[in-house]
């Protein structure tokens, strides 16, 4: 979620949205190779939501992001129809969910790696504590 990681990754980010993916939720149960759990989101049903920024990428921004997210044998990057507070019509927006097989209960997270995520939602005025 946090732009300065976003930016080393692909370039220069010139558009981006907010807003909340209703029905899904944000955990960390996929399976990194070092031991150690990463983010992912799961659907879960009425009554939960996710926040999400939507960065406006070009193809080969989106194929570098497709290596660094390890597509498709760590996550699969899956288009998603999205709606924001300030844009009344539906848009369509790319996920990574992690491959099942990757998937864990027993993996702890990093906390560097929990503080990036953590960072990533105060920049965009989210509620960290999830």
């Amino acid at each position: 979620m946090s732009i300065e990681r976003l930016t080393y990754r692909v370039g220069q980010i010139e558009e981006f949205t907010t807003g909340y993916l209703e029905g899904f939720e944000l955990v960390f149960n996929k399976q990194g190779d070092n031991g150690s759990a990463y983010a992912n989101i799961k659907y879960r049903g009425a009554g939960y939501r996710c926040p999400f920024v939507a960065y406006s990428v070009t193809q080969e921004q989106l194929e570098d992001l497709d290596h660094y997210e390890g597509e498709p044998y760590h996550y699969i990057r899956l288009g998603i129809p999205f709606k924001t507070a300030n844009i009344e019509k539906m848009q369509l927006g790319h996920i990574y969910i992690a491959q099942p097989n990757k998937l864990t209960d027993d993996a702890l997270v990093d906390e560097d790696y929990l503080n990036k995520i953590r960072q990533g939602y105060h920049q965009y005025g989210f509620d960290a504590d999830f």
